[in-house]
């Protein structure tokens, strides 16, 4: 496959916008596409792919054992996640767990997930889109570092930090209730 090499891991559904993606990476001069995922539009998100990249920049998994995506994260040089409306973004915390930087689309759920180690863009403008990937590429490294203070907040301390600020909130709360 010719470098770099784009992912997109999701389903293959009209608001993960994968026909997007595979836009976006055919205007780039140089790199490949790389799909996981399985939906309703596989069989045409599989023609489309070879016909805008070819064999040798596209490839396409219909499902990969969840023990091994990390080696394909780890493969990629950037991730991207273009859902119209992604309500959490497993994946693009998966792909920042292994170093990559993300491209996604501008909505505030997945501002608030990847923080600084992503760059956000409007995923249905095509020319848009497709700019970001690059510039993703160009300033990996960077981004790279910023993944990590993105994800601090999905550590188990800060989790269970979380937790623990929120049961005391609920505990004062009904304490002010019963006193009342």
């Amino acid at each position: 496959m010719e470098k770099p090499i784009y992912l997109f891991v999701g389903a293959l559904d009209l608001f993960k916008r994968p026909e997007s993606f595979l836009r976006a990476v055919g205007r780039l001069k140089r790199g490949s596409a790389v799909l996981i995922g399985n939906g309703p539009l596989f069989s045409r998100i599989h023609s489309m792919g070879r016909q805008i990249l070819g064999e040798k920049r596209f490839l396409m998994k219909k499902g990969v054992p969840y023990h091994e995506m990390p080696k394909w994260y780890r493969s990629c040089d950037v991730f991207s996640l273009p859902s119209s409306d992604e309500p959490f973004g497993n994946s693009a915390i998966e792909a920042l767990a292994c170093g990559k930087p993300v491209v996604v689309n501008d909505s505030p759920i997945i501002k608030w997930v990847v923080e600084e180690a992503g760059l956000y863009c409007n995923c249905g403008n095509i020319e848009e889109y497709s700019n970001h990937l690059k510039l993703a590429y160009e300033n990996r490294k960077n981004l790279t570092k910023m993944a990590e203070r993105s994800l601090k907040k999905f550590n188990w301390e800060s989790i269970i930090e979380t937790y623990i600020q929120e049961i005391e909130a609920i505990t004062q709360r009904k304490n002010k209730i019963d006193n009342f």
